[in-house]
C-alpha cells in the first residue's frame, strides 16, 4: 500500500469522501449516503405540482398547443483542466466543481415526485506526480482501506473487485454495497491512472434503482477521453 518514505497518499482532505453538494443553493430535501467519511449529502427539489385554480380556458389552449420535442441528444462535459471529456444523457444533471472534493456529479433523473435520493456518477481527479511509483492496484486498495476504515461499523462491503477497461487504459472495478438512511445502497468505483493522475468515477444509488440506471453510467463512462 504506502510505501514508508513517501507521504501518506489520501483522497482528500479529511478522508476518502466527505462532500456536501449543494444544487442550486437551495436545499430541499437532504440525502445521507455513508460512504468513505461518511456523508453524501445532496438537495433534491421537488417539482411544483400544477395549481389547480388555473384557469380552464388557459389550460384548455394550452393543451392546444404543439407539445416540443424533448432534447434526447446527449449533452457534452469537457474539462481541460482535469484532461476529461464525456457525453452523458440529456435526461440527467450536471453540477460542476461543487466542492473540493469531486469536479463533477451526474445526478439520474427523479423516478418519482417522491424520489428523495436522486442516484449520482461522481468523477474525483488527484495528482499522484509526487507519488509516480504507485500503481493501479495500490491506488485502488488504498481507496477501499480508506473508505472501510472511515465508515461506521458495516456500512461499507466489498462484494466484489475486477479489471475493465476506460478510454483505452486498464482499470480497477470495486462493487459495494452500503446502508443508507432511506434502505440499502450500491456502488461501484471505476478507477483509472493516466498523466501521474487517478481518476475515479464513483457510482451512488438504492440498491432497487441500481441496475435501472446503470446502463447510462456505463454508457457515459464508454464516451470518457482522458
Amino acid at each position: 500500500m504506502v510505501k514508508p518514505a513517501q507521504t501518506k497518499l489520501t483522497f482528500n482532505q479529511k478522508g476518502i469522501v466527505d462532500p456536501k453538494i449543494i444544487i442550486g443553493g437551495v436545499i430541499a430535501l437532504v440525502v445521507v449516503f455513508f460512504i468513505a467519511t461518511g456523508n453524501f449529502k445532496f438537495s433534491a427539489s421537488v417539482d411544483k405540482s400544477v395549481n389547480e385554480d388555473t384557469d380552464k380556458s388557459a389550460v384548455q389552449e394550452n393543451q392546444q398547443q404543439p407539445v416540443p420535442d424533448i432534447e434526447t441528444k446527449p449533452k457534452t462535459y469537457q474539462s481541460a483542466e482535469h484532461g476529461i471529456a464525456l457525453e452523458y444523457p440529456a435526461t440527467w444533471s450536471l453540477k460542476e466543481n461543487p466542492n473540493q472534493q469531486f469536479v463533477a456529479v451526474f445526478r439520474s433523473p427523479k423516478e418519482s415526485s417522491s424520489d428523495n435520493f436522486m442516484d449520482f456518477l461522481a468523477i474525483k481527479v488527484i495528482d499522484i506526480s509526487s507519488n509516480p511509483d504507485y500503481t493501479l492496484q495500490e491506488i485502488a486498495d488504498l481507496w477501499e482501506n480508506q473508505t472501510r476504515d472511515e465508515s461506521e461499523e458495516e456500512q461499507f462491503n466489498v462484494v466484489d473487485r475486477i479489471s475493465t477497461n476506460l478510454a483505452g487504459e486498464e482499470t480497477r472495478d470495486i462493487l459495494y454495497t452500503a446502508k443508507v438512511d432511506e434502505g440499502n445502497g450500491q456502488g461501484l468505483v471505476r478507477i483509472v491512472l493516466k498523466n501521474n493522475k487517478a481518476y475515479i468515477f464513483q457510482y451512488n444509488a438504492m440498491a432497487d434503482s441500481y441496475d435501472k440506471f446503470l446502463p447510462d453510467v456505463e454508457a457515459i463512462l464508454s464516451t470518457v477521453r482522458i
